[in-house]
């Protein structure tokens, strides 16, 4: 009997060691679905988040690149105005050497034709006296 009374502590130990282990299996593998729930939507949330962000990093890249081809686009125009400029200033410069030249050849000339007025009107002066 005495034995029998161990069996069936044993049997009624084994049985509710069973049950704690059920149990306590059973708690943690709720407890790690709930985990795996939280890092699951923590993980959605990161994803949207890092979505969001190359979304603005692509829209802030398009913007950049859209002003530095604007930039690029005034540095043209102004290089090109620049070359323009400085090719006018070639040309006046050009043209007031060109405009001396015929002034001091003018002056020239017309110190000349005094000579030549101041000859004639010696001579005539001669002829007529």
């Amino acid at each position: 009997l005495a034995q029998e009374e161990k069996a069936c502590d044993c049997d009624s130990l084994v049985a509710k060691a069973k049950q704690d282990v059920e149990t306590s299996l059973t708690a943690t593998i709720e407890d790690l679905k709930r985990q795996l729930q939280e890092l699951t939507a923590q993980s959605a949330n990161k994803d949207h988040e890092i979505a969001k962000l190359r979304n603005e990093v692509e829209t802030t890249k398009t913007a950049v690149e859209s002003q530095v081809q604007e930039w690029k686009a005034k540095l043209d125009a102004t290089g090109q105005a620049l070359s323009n400029a400085q090719a006018q200033a070639e040309e006046g410069r050009t043209t007031v050497q060109s405009i001396k030249v015929s002034l001091e050849q003018a002056e020239r000339d017309l110190a000349h034709a005094k000579e030549q007025v101041t000859k004639y009107e010696s001579q005539h002066f001669f002829v007529n006296v």
